[in-house]
């Protein structure tokens, strides 16, 4: 009976070794693994009392703008990766442009009691706004003005070459809350607690006003392309039409502790995370494409981005694990280790690079820029892989 078994069970050598080899070439083209190994750049202490929660690039990639507050009330620049600028201020904002930058100086009621706009070439103050009583701004993506929401929740255009008010926003006053300018500069929309306003910039007119369910916002921003309010929060990510205030596209899932949304470059795919699950979803038909939970202890998920391109989604984890996700197999491509937990990614603009930070930042840099699409081709192209009857060479199969 064991002879019988061993008969019909024998693999020789030469069979066995080519279909290991099979096995690892399958696994290796499904997860893109010609992909080179990451070089990683750590600048582990970047002189903020606390940990960072603001990081933006200018779309050239040569500055990177840091912010700390309320540890340390500093905003600080950095030129290719050097540290060029510290300047007073905890809460900043820069257009793409990165030829300035503006911050804005909390008092001990946590309003900004002085505005200061900066030139990035010169390092000098332009322009300083005292005893406005400011609570939040933004500024519009063409550099040319700033919005700004004042402790009488009034909402201002300033003219961001001079500091004077322009112009006005008509309308709702739902509080003392964030405010974001969508990626074109065609919308401004704040959140108060569980309630979404939104404006037309151009014409300063109000749009839409969406009173969600409590802790149901508790992040927001804007799709890429301007086609979506997107919100997160109590276990869903909701994606509102900001020109007819309709809601276009609802993503549930069992996890009321999601806080993070996010809609990819190409508005094909929405990626959420709370602490314990990330999840990747298709946007037009609703198919959840990747899903990865809370493994063991510290292993929960802290920061979420995409790629400029849309190519791959990087997931964070607090034990400083990156995972970077290629949608549309959805599988991870590549691993990176951050030396700590991200609070914030953000891929450097040419997409070669992705900033972690927190408490400090790690440049993580990638030795090839095409890497993602590789891995990603081949997968796709790749419909079979096989021995040959005499397990002397490995066949594939094209789709």
């Amino acid at each position: 009976m064991e002879e019988r078994y061993r008969n019909s069970n024998r693999i020789s050598g030469r069979r066995l070794q080519a279909r290991r080899l099979a096995i690892s070439a399958a696994f290796a083209l499904t997860l893109g693994a010609s992909a080179t190994e990451p070089q990683v750049d750590v600048v582990a202490d970047v002189g903020h009392q606390g940990p960072i929660d603001g990081m933006t690039y200018s779309s050239d990639g040569r500055w990177l703008m840091t912010s700390c507050r309320p540890s340390d009330g500093t905003t600080r620049l950095w030129f290719e990766s050097r540290l060029r600028y510290v300047l007073p201020g905890s809460r900043a904002a820069m257009p793409p442009s990165g030829e300035l930058v503006v911050t804005g100086s909390e008092d001990a009621f946590r309003q900004l009691g002085a505005i200061r706009r900066w030139d990035l070439a010169t390092g000098r103050m332009k322009w300083e706004a005292l005893g406005r009583e400011v609570h939040s701004f933004a500024v519009t993506p063409d550099g040319t003005s700033l919005v700004a929401l004042g402790k009488d929740k009034s909402y201002q255009v300033w003219d961001i070459e001079t500091g004077e008010v322009r112009q006005r926003l008509a309308g709702f006053a739902p509080g003392l809350g964030e405010i974001f300018v969508s990626p074109l500069g065609t919308w401004v929309a704040t959140r108060y607690r569980n309630t979404i306003a939104t404006w037309e910039l151009s014409t300063g007119q109000a749009r839409c006003l969406l009173a969600e369910e409590p802790n149901s916002v508790r992040q927001l921003t804007f799709a890429p392309r301007e086609q979506f309010i997107v919100a997160a929060g109590k276990g869903t990510v909701r994606l509102w039409d900001p020109e007819t205030c309709e809601l276009r596209h609802r993503f549930e899932t069992d996890d009321e502790r999601l806080d993070r949304g996010l809609v990819s470059p190409d508005g094909a795919y929405v990626l959420a995370s709370s602490s314990r699950q990330a999840l990747l979803w298709h946007r037009e038909s609703g198919e959840l494409v990747y899903q990865a939970t809370e493994l063991e202890h510290c292993s929960g998920f802290s920061a979420i981005a995409f790629h400029p391109s849309g190519d791959w989604a990087a997931i964070g984890r607090r034990n400083g694990r990156i995972d970077l996700v290629a949608p549309e197999i959805g599988m991870p491509i590549q691993t990176l280790k951050s030396s700590f937990g991200p609070s914030l990614l953000v891929p450097h603009p040419d997409g070669t690079e992705l900033t972690a930070g927190a408490h400090g930042i790690n440049f993580l840099r990638l030795k090839s820029d095409n890497y993602t699409k590789r891995g990603r081709q081949s997968h796709l192209k790749l419909e079979a892989l096989y021995l040959s009857e005499d397990a002397e060479q490995l066949v594939a199969q094209n789709a």
